[in-house]
């Protein structure tokens, strides 16, 4: 599996982590399971998007990323309230610009990290609070 949640580590904030390939089929998975997660939650929560061991995201999974995000719009407006994502390299980090090219996703406070302890510690301190 190329990723995974991890709901205990940083609760109440959610960590999606990706390490290695991405295949379609396991970003659809990943996808349909994040959806969900956010329908579920009561209030506006937290998330870190971990991209620090991605592989790559070819055209294909940008255009799936982007399509995801139009569909979902109002849903992460509504659920996300900060996000934090992580890279490593300046080429992942062109990932999500290019999928925010693609197709803008206005609505919640994001920052980019180097490490997923950066991004936890914003989430805990910084960022706005989910009931702001």
């Amino acid at each position: 599996m190329a990723y995974g949640f991890d709901d205990d580590s940083h609760a109440p904030i959610l960590v999606l982590w990706w390490s290695g390939a991405t295949p379609r089929e396991e970003v659809t998975a990943c996808l349909e399971q994040l959806t969900e997660r956010f329908k579920s939650w009561e209030a506006p929560g937290r998330i870190v998007f971990d991209f620090g061991e991605v592989g790559e995201f070819n055209a294909d999974m940008r255009r799936l990323l982007a399509s995801w995000r139009a569909r979902n719009r109002l849903l992460i407006q509504d659920r996300v309230a900060a996000a934090g994502y992580v890279f490593t390299s300046r080429l992942s980090r062109g990932y999500l610009t290019a999928v925010d090219w693609l197709k803008p996703t206005p609505g919640f406070t994001r920052r980019f990290f180097s490490t997923r302890a950066e991004a936890v510690s914003w989430l805990e301190s910084e960022a706005p609070s989910p009931a702001a």
